[in-house]
């Protein structure tokens, strides 16, 4: 029976979120720790994150944390892992310089930080991984080759075959090919449903280099903040055309400056400048380079579509772009934003304009490439939805894998993985983290169903002063919180507080507050048609 065993944390039922643990006997490391987004009912909800549960029943065994690029969804959890932890973190270059943003000065004092290159062998204990170049949508991303005693797998990490990249680091097919029985492949999905190959970046430059063109007002662009060769190349045709490029927005900022001390960005002195500077100049010199790709309510574009910006108002003579393509679940967001820019009159370019966008994963025919390329005899989908993962597996049995030796895994779950075995051998509780402010709260918690029904019919606190007599000398005085329209108060309110002051009197016992407040509920429910949550409280002179 094989010792290697896989365990998946996140990354395998929304977008974001990305972690799974390799282990074999007493060696363990971690792949990636990211975060994803919150859903619009998680109310009140900022990150999401992965659980830790599984992490500190094996602490023991893991020797580091390794990092395949710099994205949020692959190292955003970071600061969270290492409140509890102090493993040894590896990555590359600007993957680290990613990820030291994540961690809080005290943190960084005792953080170990190993910048790796690819192509050379890292040991830990019996688990050995040696990084690829993979193309992406931000520079110095690998992808894993994953050597155990039992086990030769092969983890792409996030990628897209891109011939001619900007960064000129095409994925590296030559070393895959140059591997030999292959175990298996654990394959990007983000883009799996989508047909044929994914925009090259330089179809993209070509794309903004004919609308300078042809602008004569402001252009604005948003994108994702960590798209770094995005940003490069807004700097150079910006260059190209004699405008300079203004930075809004604190990731872009954030990440322009960690990009730009790395190396990874050169522009001359003087090519960015900040919006105040911007203004001052004419409006045909004048680029802006923001954040609101993804219709973020506080973001610059969100608050400049929405004529509440007040460092930037649109004009009809602007032009603005729309870089980036939409994260699922944020379609509605982008949409209103776009509607909103529509109703303003700029010129507008999203994602129905060809080669406005080059997204960072690969489509089905790339990934049926690699998948020839490895030759895996197992394959498990990873980064996706379930309708990625499901598509994918389909792109693998077309690349030649046996319909059997594909498989679809949920968070939590372990797989046995050797030369003769894919399999799932347990599962762990991998339920996601909901940051609320400092706290980090378990999904199942009452108080997020709570917060529905608030949302869904709001709130009554009723409070009742009876004398010794058991009569009401006060009240009821009834506060609510979106339970009433307006025009229903006048004819619902004189009846509902006729019926508090006879049920508050009439009713007997220890647990009468209880029963004031189900009778209560009943009524609502029968003239209102709506559950609000109702509190009760019965004071005794």
């Amino acid at each position: 029976m094989s010792k290697t065993k896989i365990t998946f944390l996140g990354g395998l039922d929304k977008i974001g979120k990305n972690m799974l643990v390799v282990e074999h006997h007493n060696s363990a490391v971690i792949v990636d720790c990211g975060m994803a987004f919150p859903d619009d009912e998680m109310y009140g909800v900022n990150t999401v994150i992965p659980s830790f549960e599984y992490v500190r029943k094996i602490k023991p065994k893991i020797q580091a944390v390794f990092l395949t690029h710099g994205h949020e969804d692959h190292v955003g959890a970071l600061g969270y892992l290492y409140r509890e932890f102090d493993f040894p973190l590896y990555g590359t270059g600007l993957t680290l310089a990613f990820a030291d943003a994540k961690f809080s000065g005290a943190q960084k004092k005792d953080l170990i930080t190993r910048a790796v290159t690819p192509g050379q062998i890292y040991e830990f204990g019996d688990i050995t991984l040696e990084p690829f170049n993979v193309c992406h949508s931000i520079p110095e991303g690998v992808g894993l080759i994953i050597r155990t005693p039992d086990a030769l797998i092969v983890h792409t990490g996030d990628f897209k075959l891109d011939a001619k990249p900007l960064d000129g680091k095409p994925t590296d097919l030559n070393r895959l090919r140059a591997l030999n029985n292959v175990d298996l492949l654990l394959c990007d999905s983000t883009n799996a449903d989508q047909e044929g190959w994914t925009v090259s970046e330089n179809d993209v430059g070509k794309t903004f280099d004919k609308i300078f063109q042809k602008s004569a007002g402001r252009i604005v662009i948003a994108s994702f903040s960590s798209n770094i060769l995005r940003m490069q190349q807004v700097l150079n045709t910006a260059q190209k055309y004699g405008r300079r490029v203004a930075i809004l927005g604190r990731n872009m900022e954030n990440n322009f400056h960690i990009a730009k001390d790395s190396g990874f960005i050169t522009c001359p002195d003087g090519a960015a400048c900040s919006i105040e500077q911007a203004r001052s100049l004419p409006d045909n010199k004048v680029v802006v380079l923001t954040t609101g790709s993804q219709g973020e309510q506080m973001s610059a574009l969100t608050q400049m579509a929405r004529r509440r910006y007040e460092k930037m108002k649109l004009k009809k003579e602007d032009t603005v772009i729309i870089s980036a393509s939409p994260i699922p679940g944020n379609e509605k967001d982008i949409n209103d934003t776009v509607n909103n820019l529509c109703r303003i009159g700029v010129k507008l370019y999203f994602d129905h304009v060809k080669e406005i966008h080059a997204s960072g994963h690969a489509c089905a025919e790339e990934i049926k490439t690699l998948i020839k390329t490895v030759k895996p005899r197992f394959f498990i989908p990873v980064h996706g939805e379930y309708k990625h993962l499901y598509v994918n597996n389909l792109n693998a049995q077309k690349a030649g894998v046996r319909c059997q030796n594909t498989f679809l895994f949920q968070n939590g779950d372990q797989v046995e993985i050797g030369h003769d075995v894919c399999q799932l051998c347990g599962h762990v509780y991998a339920e996601p983290v909901l940051l609320d402010g400092n706290y980090g709260a378990d999904p199942r918690e009452p108080m997020f169903d709570e917060r529905h029904q608030l949302a869904r019919s709001g709130m009554a606190v009723i409070t009742c002063v009876l004398n010794k007599a058991g009569q009401l000398s006060a009240g009821p005085v009834l506060n609510g919180f979106g339970f009433l329209y307006r025009k229903e108060q006048e004819q619902f309110l004189p009846v509902f507080n006729d019926l508090i002051r006879q049920l508050a009197e009439e009713l007997k016992g220890s647990d009468r507050e209880q029963k004031l407040k189900k009778e209560l509920e009943k009524f609502v429910y029968e003239k209102l048609r709506r559950r609000p949550i109702i509190l009760v409280n019965i004071l005794e002179l």
